[in-house]
């Protein structure tokens, strides 16, 4: 185990291609292919509810994010640091989904709208953020710094809807919604692996870590999609 710094990157060879990182190929694909799952299991209830479809939209993109991620690293040598840069732009429009997703269950009609609209002007701002900051800043030094905008809209968006907005709806709406915040409590780790560079094994790094962590999250959520039944409330809040 190593903390502070990460251990030199794998490098294997396929079809006259100098590779790297195995570890992380597999665990992208691990996710990629289950979030097609997830999202073949929901496809049926879309016609239902936009929550369901926004679902749908979060594991599709989600999935191919982290497809591209994979990708992303495998080629590194050939890419580069741009070839990190669609599963980065993927995974800020996965949370946009899963923000539309929580708000569209939220009862409060009026509050509803004003924070889907807000949902739209932040993806915007990220959006344009993250174009102006991978053209006009130096990535080659660090190129863990490409993740800050997208880390940060994560925590701001996951945390606001999957995570608060699930805790008051678990009461509100249906029971099964606790099991969004808890699949957002079991990712609270990986920030901690990827803040101090705490790498187990080259086999298990930090980011391997955050694979499985995601993964079991991932499972959380679909279980309350899956379980959530809506009945029309009365009550605000």
């Amino acid at each position: 185990m190593i903390i502070g710094q990460d251990f030199e990157k794998m490098r294997f060879s396929a079809f006259g291609l100098d590779l790297l990182e195995p570890n992380a190929i597999i665990g992208d694909l691990l996710i990629f292919f289950l979030s097609l799952f997830f999202a073949f299991k929901v496809y049926p209830l879309i016609s239902t509810k936009k929550f369901y479809k926004y679902w749908f939209y979060f594991f599709i993109v989600f999935g191919f994010g982290f497809l591209l991620g994979g990708l992303g690293h495998l080629f590194f040598n050939y890419w580069g640091i741009p070839g990190k840069y669609a599963g980065w732009y993927f995974s800020v429009f996965s949370v946009f989904f899963a923000e539309q997703a929580m708000l569209d269950a939220w009862q409060n009609l009026k509050l509803k709208a004003l924070f889907q609209k807000i949902s739209v002007v932040k993806l915007f701002i990220v959006l344009i953020a993250m174009f102006l900051f991978y053209n006009y800043s130096n990535l080659e030094a660090d190129e863990q710094r490409g993740l800050l905008i997208p880390a940060a809209n994560s925590f701001v968006g996951l945390f606001s809807t999957v995570g608060i907005l699930s805790w008051q709806l678990q009461t509100k709406v249906h029971n099964s919604f606790k099991f969004f915040w808890v699949g957002i409590l079991i990712t609270i780790p990986s920030g901690i692996f990827q803040m101090f560079k705490i790498n187990i094994h080259p086999w298990l790094d930090r980011n391997d870590v955050a694979h499985i962590l995601l993964i079991i999250s991932t499972f959380f959520y679909f279980r309350a999609i899956s379980q959530i039944k809506f009945v029309p409330k009365k009550v605000l809040f």
